[in-house]
């Protein structure tokens, strides 16, 4: 027995091939998710499902608890406080779902229902991660839909070996950096990014991708409003925000290093997810940058903690 199928959990130990599906014909995505709840009901008691469907699934009507582990294959999870253990079911759709309100469930061939201890909100992480590199590889996926039942299905699921990794890293949880700004920008550039995106702190990179530090709505807040006027009395001299002028006339030929801060929350991509959550809270951010060695190659935003670990 290795180090890995000691310490870690395997994924097959979560289901049996009584909670394997398969269906020859299109399905509604509501129905199928409550009849493989049920199924988890009916297998392992895990309370009223259907209290659980309506409290957690059919009242979301906008955006419906997935995550889409790849193009084809998506995860439903739902907490329960009915048990202390996670259980798995897996529906295998041959001719996909019915028209669907989303329309990014258009192509699935797979869902999978987890359920899991509320208070336990680490193991759907792992078990998305786990997943998410299984099905990532679309020989997996193929192989799966030759299996002549749900026995065959589950046995290629185990002789898969797939584990659930011990902790979670930053690199495992990190969301793509979708805007960025570089040493050579100017503060135009900055402010032009800051009002086009909505975003309040952009990262700065330099030629080789390395972080260099991030700009932020504050500092240039701070550039137009000095110290001294924070502490004036009588702001009729600058009511009409005159302290702006000087920035606004001269913001092409200035460089982002006047509203560029240096210390921001970053984590190594293989250090615990958790420790990015210590960091924002130390330095007061919304967000910690995931780098490789130097390399900017990802952000943790604070939603993600409030919306998976805390709800999702």
């Amino acid at each position: 027995m290795d180090a890995k199928s000691k310490y870690c959990i395997k994924l097959t130990s979560l289901f049996s091939p009584e909670n394997i599906e398969i269906y020859e014909e299109q399905v509604d995505i509501d129905s199928l998710i409550l009849k493989l709840l049920e199924n988890l009901a009916l297998n392992y008691g895990i309370g009223n499902v259907h209290s659980l469907y309506s409290n957690s699934y059919k009242s979301n009507k906008i955006t419906k608890p997935f995550i889409e582990l790849n193009n084809t294959s998506s995860l439903y999870h739902f907490r329960i406080t009915s048990s202390e253990n996670t259980r798995i079911a897996v529906a295998l759709l041959k001719k996909g779902i019915t028209d669907s309100e989303n329309k990014s469930l258009k192509d699935t061939q797979i869902i999978v229902v987890v359920t899991s201890p509320k208070g336990k909100p680490d193991i759907y992480l792992k078990i998305v991660k786990s997943l998410k590199e299984f099905f990532g590889n679309q020989k997996h996926i193929d192989s799966l839909f030759e299996q002549k039942n749900s026995v065959d299905i589950w046995n290629f699921f185990d002789q898969a070996n797939i584990y659930l990794p011990e902790v979670l890293l930053a690199g495992d949880i990190m969301e793509e950096i979708k805007v960025f700004l570089k040493e050579s920008n100017n503060l135009k550039d900055a402010i032009d990014m800051f009002v086009q995106t909505g975003y309040l702190n952009i990262p700065v990179i330099d030629l080789e991708g390395n972080l260099v530090g991030e700009v932020t709505s504050q500092e240039l807040m701070e550039v137009c409003l000095p110290r001294y006027i924070l502490w004036m009395d009588d702001i009729y001299p600058i009511i009409n925000f005159e302290s702006f002028q000087n920035l606004l006339e001269n913001e092409e030929n200035s460089w982002l290093a006047e509203i560029l801060k240096h210390d921001c929350a970053v984590i190594q991509k293989d250090e615990p997810f958790m420790k990015a959550a210590i960091l924002m809270t130390k330095k007061t951010t919304s967000h910690a940058y995931v780098l490789d060695d130097n390399k900017l190659i990802g952000i943790i935003p604070l939603r993600f903690f409030l919306d998976k670990i805390l709800r999702e």
